[in-house]
């Protein structure tokens, strides 16, 4: 599907699978307060301009596997399952800001080109490497470096911990 202006499902609730995989939303995507209730599916999905997550709800597994972002804002999204970012591209600014993750968490060889904000996420495993941070650089919050940085040592990913460490202690200077 292309969405030639810009497809607005603000405050919509989807009761059973949401299929939007491989679509293009060409003039940005408005989610806001959105509640997926069974998979929320954007595979291959192409957002332009923003694509605005805000606060909704995914409580079944949301899959964004290989999408592209330009603007993105997850701020206060709720994931109540598993949540898949792998080989995404986020181009602009991306905010994960009060998001809930409560599941694992895939970032898996996805890149972020510009800053990425984890301020005040909360999450248990967080699978995403430092090298497909550092470009775009983590928004300065001490407790999202502090979380960050202890999501790496639990995972075992003591580069990247060495990495986010450096960082942080560069922009605390």
């Amino acid at each position: 599907a292309a969405f030639n202006s810009m497809a607005d499902f603000h405050d919509s609730t989807f009761k059973n699978n949401a299929s939007f995989e491989g679509a293009r939303f060409k003039w940005g995507a408005c989610f806001l307060d959105s509640a997926f209730n069974g998979g929320a599916y954007f595979d291959n999905s192409a957002f332009k301009n923003e694509a605005d997550f805000r606060g909704a709800e995914f409580n079944y597994t949301a899959n964004f596997l290989n999408a592209t972002f330009d603007i993105t804002d997850f701020s206060a999204a709720q994931f109540d399952k598993e949540a898949n970012f792998e080989d995404a591209s986020f181009i602009g600014r991306t905010s994960f800001e009060n998001a809930r993750f409560k599941e694992d968490t895939l970032f898996e060889n996805a890149t972020f080109e510009h800053e990425l904000s984890l301020a005040r996420a909360r999450y248990s495993k967080l699978f995403i490497r430092w090298h497909s941070i550092e470009k775009g650089g983590l928004v300065y919050d001490d407790a999202a470096y502090m979380s960050l940085m202890k999501n790496f040592k639990d995972l075992g990913y003591y580069e990247d911990y060495d990495g986010c460490y450096y960082a942080y202690r560069k922009a605390h200077r």
